[in-house]
């Protein structure tokens, strides 16, 4: 069994109620009888000590109210986020005019969360445990036309679409140990992109579509790589001994916004996409993740607890110009910008 203390989780505690501001999440991975790998995920939003147990790895601890903005560029309007406000986590897509309520895409007893768009904004992928242990499900941008992508018994999930529309990269634990796969969406046909005996979770593609950026522990402490699609140029991107986690590429690529607990708090940099000049953004006491930047790249949004529950936030890639974009009694995270048009 492993056990993994981390953000991401399946909280059914009531909406809006967090367990302190230093609760944990709990993954477990095991396998019951006869049954094949189940991954269960406990959804504090907390960027906790990520405290990890594998055998080909080392086994040391590590550390653990704003008007609405209508000025979010000219174009991105929309943003796909997870929300439990119906009581069970759900996909929702949110209009960002004053007096649109979020629409509920999902709307399924199973856990649905962790949309990415489609690069042409008429698809979303994100991860659902309606039928297991979570996989990799499509739909239309209407909540429509829902399909299991990668229907395995092992755990898929935190999906990433490709720019060029062909490819989706998601986190596996198919292979007895987390993995990122690559899946050709016409064919299904799917390769081990990064091949390692060491945690590798939750990439990104650049907007090129040349490289994806993921979260690894394979030098003993949770940081941002990047590397090519083909599996070469594995490039090591942040070098400090706190965890840095949820990758996120500007618009020109240039750079890449993450989480971090550097500075002893949850909070949100930015640095560029060589490992120089890491910048922090959000200087609030209150947990700061899951950064999304904006495709225009003027906005970075992101999920915070400064108001006491899990809400959405934008900022202006310097940190400034801070607008809070949901107000509910219920938690609201992961938000991802629906693609301009072109």
């Amino acid at each position: 069994m492993l056990l993994l203390n981390t953000r991401f989780s399946n909280d059914k505690s009531t909406p809006g109620k967090t367990r302190g501001r230093r609760a944990r999440g709990l993954v477990e991975i095991a396998q019951p009888p006869k049954r094949g790998i189940s991954l269960h995920l406990k959804a504090t939003p907390y960027l906790a000590a990520l405290s990890l147990i594998l055998p080909a790895c080392d086994h040391q601890q590590l550390p653990s109210d704003i008007e609405l903005s209508q000025d979010l560029g000219t174009t991105v309007q929309d943003i796909a986020f997870t929300s439990d406000r119906n009581g069970n986590e759900d996909v929702y897509l949110m209009t960002l005019v004053p007096g649109n309520a979020p629409l509920n895409l999902t709307n399924h007893a199973g856990r649905d969360t962790d949309p990415a768009w489609s690069p042409d904004g008429t698809q979303i992928a994100f991860t659902s445990y309606r039928d297991g242990p979570g996989d990799v499900f499509l739909m239309d941008a209407s909540g429509e036309q829902v399909v299991n992508l990668t229907n395995h018994t092992a755990f898929d999930g935190f999906p990433a679409w490709s720019p060029d529309g062909s490819t989706i990269a998601f986190t596996t634990y198919r292979d007895l140990n987390s993995e990122i796969y690559l899946i050709d969406i016409a064919t299904g046909e799917m390769r081990n992109l990064t091949q390692h005996d060491c945690f590798d979770i939750l990439p990104v593609w650049s907007p090129d579509g040349a490289r994806i950026a993921f979260v690894s522990r394979r030098e003993h402490n949770w940081d941002i790589y990047v590397i090519n699609i083909d599996g070469t140029g594995l490039t090591r991107i942040t070098h400090d001994d706190g965890i840095d986690v949820e990758p996120t590429w500007s618009a020109d690529g240039s750079r890449i916004a993450f989480a971090s607990m550097r500075d002893g708090n949850d909070e949100i940099y930015v640095i560029n996409v060589d490992g120089t000049d890491p910048t922090r953004l959000t200087f609030d006491q209150a947990f700061d993740g899951f950064p999304a930047w904006s495709p225009d790249g003027t906005r970075i949004a992101f999920t915070s607890l400064r108001d006491g529950n899990e809400e959405i936030y934008a900022m202006n890639p310097d940190g400034s110009e801070l607008s809070r974009l949901t107000d509910s009694p219920a938690n609201d995270r992961f938000p991802r910008w629906r693609p301009r048009p072109h």
